[in-house]
């Protein structure tokens, strides 16, 4: 008995549902890497300990964005209950709360450590000590200090609005002072953005990023939390395809010289 699959007027149907609903793809991030951490570097995220909360809070949410690879929702659900919290000399430890479910709830990456590396420790020259200050691991530490004493949830990231100091936020907050934190970089760069950032494409830029230093494929999807490399491939990757095209019209040009 032939399969529905194979029937004529199916394959037409689905044809022309394809033509009446193609699918969309998303334009690539508008905002650069390197402007954004260059930013992070300079005022008013820096000097740390002269820094408003608030752009503490900004910069911590959106060095997490970039360094875990993780969805917001995840970053919303670490915490700093121990053992789920952990400072090494070399590296950070985060694990989500466990209560929380993750939008994709797989057994390879359920209550998965997210280990982050500390970034020039022991800084020496201007150099170093000025890509110091996009270690996680100090900025945390300044974090936390910073919210000690109005503290009122074991929630990582929490509120420095008047009124709701301490509390837990939500995910549409944290997403806010990560597309919050893109805009004011590229402003102060003075190459503002004519669109509205979106926080989710931290992950597409970062592992982007990742690939085309060389990391494996696998470990950036072992990161990311995606079972497959297709999730990346499909959906994340940047620049692969305008490369190509970009090698396609070169060898066009060049073949004036033949």
């Amino acid at each position: 008995m032939p399969s529905i699959g194979s029937s004529r007027i199916i394959k037409q149907f689905m044809k022309e549902l394809f033509r009446t609903f193609p699918p969309v793809r998303l334009l690539p991030p508008e905002w650069h890497l390197n402007i954004v951490l260059s930013q992070l570097m300079k005022a008013p995220f820096e000097p740390i300990h002269r820094a408003e909360l608030k752009y503490i809070t900004w910069k911590v949410a959106t060095l997490l964005a970039l360094t875990s690879t993780r969805r917001v929702s995840d970053i919303q659900a670490f915490t700093t209950k121990e053992p789920f919290f952990v400072f090494s000399e070399d590296f950070i430890m985060l694990r989500t709360n466990p209560k929380y479910i993750p939008k994709v709830p797989s057994s390879f990456h359920l209550n998965e450590p997210v280990i982050l590396r500390t970034f020039f420790p022991n800084p020496n020259t201007i150099t170093e000590k000025t890509l110091h200050s996009l270690d996680i691991k100090r900025c945390l530490k300044f974090y936390l200090q910073s919210t000690k004493q109005i503290r009122k949830s074991d929630q990582l990231l929490v509120s420095y609005s008047l009124g709701r100091q301490g509390a837990g936020v939500t995910k549409a907050t944290i997403a806010q002072w990560i597309s919050s934190t893109i805009q004011l970089c590229h402003t102060k760069s003075g190459r503002p953005l004519t669109r509205h950032p979106r926080a989710h494409s931290t992950r597409a830029v970062s592992t982007s990023s990742a690939l085309f230093q060389g990391i494996a494929l696998d470990k950036i999807c072992q990161a990311a939390t995606w079972k497959t490399m297709h999730s990346f491939t499909q959906h994340y990757c940047l620049e692969s395809s305008q490369r190509t095209d970009s090698l396609v019209g070169q060898a066009v040009l060049r073949h004036l010289f033949h």
